[in-house]
């Protein structure tokens, strides 16, 4: 039997009629909602790949830890000698752009007679800086630090043979890291660099003004503070993903000279030339290690005068 009771509206429901369907609903008279398909998944841009210089600063703010060993043949008095460098450095990423710094290193200089030989150790170094991104093809990385007065020869200078070996290494460095040479000043080195980076090829340039005063030791009044500035050029290139090759040029002028240039005004610049190669092997997903040989000479100053050749082999580890 037919139900012909008339249909109640609920209280609650809207006032607009109400109906049922004259038939029920088929499976064809059904819209079937279709999931909406997922978007395909895209890798974010990558960095563009960076070629790290010899011995400009870097403009990444990764954690790494370093080793850069140079070897420097020279002539001394007419007679063969050979100055060691090692440099051991590492750096902490604080937030997204910032780090610090640490810097130690060796030294040991042997000369072919056998009566100047020496080893000991650097002024050690802390500091920190930033390095950020600019757009897609350029980043910027300032830098300052503290050297204290640590390294072997300091004092009254009368170690004669410590103060050759400093005065060795740091031309063996190109004269780009005095600061960590001269055992008797406080030094403060801050600079700049700025690097384009695309399509494999980084141009770097690089500034340092290095401000020191003597803070132990005897010495002459006009050795009490003195201003060194040093500035350098990169290119490189990486060949293959793995292989980069790169060529350096570095420079150093002493601004507020010390009393020995007044002695001898050649020693007031130095100019040398380098390049060499880098190999990057991947250790992880988030490490790698960018080993790299690089051969310079000097090319004007006492790098040029003394014969400087110099053998660097630099072992950088970022994660």
């Amino acid at each position: 039997m037919t139900d012909t009771t008339p249909f109640t509206v609920h209280p609650y429901a809207p006032p607009a009629q109400f109906s049922l369907p004259s038939h029920p609903p088929t499976t064809d008279s059904v819209s079937l909602a279709k999931p909406v398909p997922p978007l395909a998944w895209q890798a974010p841009a990558s960095t563009p790949p960076y070629v790290l210089p010899f011995q400009l600063r870097s403009v990444s703010p990764r954690n790494s830890v370093r080793i850069d060993t140079t070897v420097a043949p020279y002539r001394y008095q007419d007679a063969n000698a050979l100055q060691t460098v090692i440099m051991v450095s590492g750096q902490v990423r604080i937030g997204q752009s910032f780090f610090l710094q640490a810097r130690w290193g060796f030294d040991d200089n042997r000369v072919a007679n056998g009566t100047r030989n020496r080893s000991g150790v650097l002024n050690p170094s802390i500091g920190g800086g930033i390095a950020v991104p600019i757009g897609h093809l350029f980043r910027f990385a300032a830098s300052t630090a503290i050297n204290l007065p640590l390294a072997t020869g300091g004092g009254d200078g009368s170690d004669d043979d410590a103060l050759l070996l400093q005065r060795q290494g740091m031309l063996a460095r190109s004269a780009m890291d005095n600061n960590a040479f001269v055992v008797n000043d406080l030094g403060f080195p801050t600079g700049l660099s700025f690097a384009f980076v695309h399509r494999g090829v980084t141009a770097q340039v690089d500034g340092t003004v290095i401000a020191s005063g003597r803070v132990k030791g005897t010495g002459n009044a006009n050795d009490s503070a003195r201003v060194n500035a040093t500035s350098g050029l990169f290119v490189g290139y990486f060949l293959l993903p793995e292989i980069s090759v790169g060529a350096e040029l570095r420079y150093q002028y002493f601004l507020l000279p010390p009393a020995f240039v007044e002695q001898d005004p050649s020693a007031r610049s130095n100019l040398t030339a380098g390049a060499g190669t880098r190999v990057d092997i991947e250790l992880s997903g988030t490490s790698r290690m960018r080993p790299g040989l690089c051969l310079s000479m000097g090319l004007a100053g006492y790098v040029e005068q003394q014969s400087y050749r110099m053998v660097q082999f630099d072992v950088p580890i970022s994660f």
